[in-house]
């Protein structure tokens, strides 16, 4: 009866883990996992280039619903 309650008492507490015992691999603090944001400019298939455009101004036209954007390419 000892050694059933002990084997008893074994399994349940090898089956009952609540939390996983290995810690992340890979932990990194705000700034350090916004230096592997540099890869998520689009590039342009053709010339190899970044598309990169910086708006420069945005002039709305509520005739015809026209807008006109000046940019720096």
């Amino acid at each position: 009866m000892r050694k059933l309650c002990l084997l008893t008492l074994i399994l349940t507490s090898y089956f009952m883990i609540g939390q996983n015992r290995e810690m992340p691999i890979n932990i990194q603090s705000p700034n350090a996992a916004s230096l592997g944001k540099y890869g998520d400019l689009s590039m342009d298939l053709s010339t190899g280039r970044a598309n990169v455009n910086v708006p420069l101004y945005q002039l709305d036209e509520m005739i015809g619903r026209v807008i006109f954007i000046i940019r720096i390419f």
